[in-house]
């Protein structure tokens, strides 16, 4: 038969994704936790993909949170990434995920649509942060510029 109704989705990093099924697909409000049981993803599925605001926890206990694209990437300008004290953050472009260009921002606003937590952030400073991946041989960040969690 077709999967139909609450159900959940084992990931390939073995990480379980709870939500309902409609018609076969992984579709409506989802929460995901860590195989070790730490929620790591809250936002809804369309069709089998994620859409919409999704919230999505990344190593060190931070967030990047905002609307995916028609893929379920976290692709466009209104993304950010959320520091772990849930106040700082980097809003701004990101491809695929990865950081594109953003600027240091707090998190300034919280209110509930859709029944998720929808952020609104305010920028603080107009220092550009970029994706620089650093190789063996050679970092590529701006030396002198600070992380503004650290700062």
């Amino acid at each position: 038969g077709i999967l139909s109704g609450k159900g959940k989705v084992i990931m390939i990093d073995k990480s379980v994704r709870e939500g309902w099924f409609q018609q076969g697909y992984f579709h409506g409000p989802a929460r995901g936790s860590s195989p070790s049981g730490v929620l790591n993803y809250i936002g809804h599925y369309k069709a089998g993909i994620p859409c919409g605001l999704v919230w999505t926890s990344v190593r060190g206990g931070g967030w990047i949170v905002g609307c995916v694209d028609n893929q379920g990437q976290y692709s466009g300008s209104d993304i950010a990434f959320l520091y772990p004290n849930f106040t700082t953050a980097l809003f701004g472009e990101f491809k695929d995920g990865l950081l594109v260009k953003a600027k240091e921002a707090r998190l300034s606003n919280i209110e509930i649509k859709d029944g998720l937590l929808c952020p609104r952030f305010e920028l603080v400073s107009e220092r550009t942060f970029c994706y620089w991946p650093s190789t063996k041989d050679d970092i590529q960040c701006p030396p002198m510029q600070k992380d503004p969690y650290e700062s």
